[in-house]
């Protein structure tokens, strides 16, 4: 598959370290992108495959991952036409060391174009590092990125997250300025007037494209205790 940086970034969460002593972690998948054609994917649920739902960049389902193992997703493989006592395998689809201290993340999965294996990454989503109304960054440019939210600052390492330093308590139009800094300079690579509300809580990806440029993806999850400000609806309870 031709390289990407969000490949090249995946490299740089391979050294995060992994929790030993750690109760089992929420994780949620998604994919990056759609994959070339359909495949469903599996968890060990107790010794036992168990499908599991994956939309792109929309949380469905959660699987619990034990910090020791990692998270890992599943294929099933089948066997040889030509051996009649050939039985199915379940194979390793995507895996990704747990971050440390965490108990709840995100799976993010880029899937291979033969379908056969995918490249992961975990961001953590605890509710005490990003709450409701809080909004994660998530850095997958070879650059530093700084800016300002509310007035207040910055900064996210390259292949790192960090909650942004403003929680709304109320539903509220805030301005959000990022820049990537190189080599002592900065240059502006995204700026919005973005809508905060304890009502949900938003993870934003920034990534550099192969024309030089950058990209944003975000991900908006409702707050699933209906405790949004008076006059908006309860969301849904996730899974």
């Amino acid at each position: 598959m031709r390289p990407t940086p969000f490949l090249a970034l995946l490299a740089l969460a391979a050294g995060m370290p992994s929790a030993l002593a750690q109760s089992a972690a929420k994780v949620r998948p998604v994919w990056w992108s759609s994959p070339p054609s359909p495949i469903q994917l599996h968890v060990d649920d107790g010794g036992k495959p168990r499908p599991i739902r994956v939309l792109p960049m929309c949380v469905l389902e959660s699987f619990k991952a034990d910090p020791a193992k990692g998270a890992v997703l599943l294929r099933r493989e089948e066997p040889d036409p030509a051996d009649p006592e050939g039985k199915p395998r379940w194979v390793p689809y995507a895996s990704a060391p747990v971050p440390a201290g965490s108990g709840e993340a995100l799976m993010i999965l880029l899937p291979s174009a033969d379908g056969k294996t995918g490249q992961a990454r975990l961001v953590p989503t605890d509710a005490a590092g990003l709450p409701w109304g809080g909004t994660r960054l998530v850095n997958f440019t070879p650059d530093r990125l700084v800016g300002l939210v509310d007035g207040k600052r910055f900064a996210v390492e390259p292949g790192d997250s960090a909650t942004l330093p403003y929680v709304a308590a109320r539903r509220a139009v805030v301005d959000l300025l990022i820049g990537r800094e190189s080599r002592g300079e900065q240059a502006l690579v995204f700026s919005s007037k973005g809508i905060f509300t304890p009502a949900k809580r938003t993870i934003l990806f920034i990534l550099r494209n192969p024309q030089g440029g950058h990209e944003t993806r975000a991900i908006d999850e409702p707050n699933p205790d209906g405790s949004a400000e008076p006059g908006e609806p309860a969301a849904p309870a996730r899974r």
